[in-house]
């Protein structure tokens, strides 16, 4: 192909893009005009009165959102203080019960265990009375068993 076919797609596209600039221009400097009449000038004092006013209301919007919200996080942070002290108090209460629990189920433990030793033994002197008692039946006397 030809590189003068070329340069006549890309010089539509540059005038485009000129005209485009063009009115820009234009556009910029009718405002700029406009604003420095009188009319303009009254309307940058509207303007400016407005956007103070709006920067005002987002800043007290801002402050009254933000206290909310350290408002209701304070809410959460105490509500948790008060869930783990409860939680503390519930661990200390269930073991003191363990505890007592232990110490009762050793102290029964050892109150059955002097019964048992308690019944053993008189089983013991009981069982000895008997084997004495029975010695002297067969004929034998205690020096034999010595």
């Amino acid at each position: 192909m030809f590189a003068g076919l070329s340069f006549i797609k890309v010089k539509p596209k540059i005038m485009a893009n000129n005209w485009k600039l063009g009115l820009g221009l234009l556009a910029g400097a009718a405002a700029g005009y406009w604003l420095n009449t009188a009319e303009g000038r009254r309307f940058r004092q509207r303007a400016q009165g407005q956007l103070n006013e709006y920067s005002e209301q987002a800043g007290q919007y801002i402050a009254e959102t933000t206290e909310s919200v350290e408002k209701g996080f304070g809410q959460y942070v105490e509500q948790g203080k008060n869930l783990l002290e409860d939680g503390k108090q519930a661990a200390q209460q269930r073991k003191k019960s363990l505890k007592d629990n232990l110490v009762s189920g050793a102290l029964n433990a050892a109150d059955v265990a002097e019964e048992k030793v308690d019944s053993l033994s008189e089983s013991l002197k009981s069982g000895i009375r008997k084997a004495k008692a029975k010695v002297p039946q067969n004929g034998n006397s205690n020096s034999e068993l010595a």
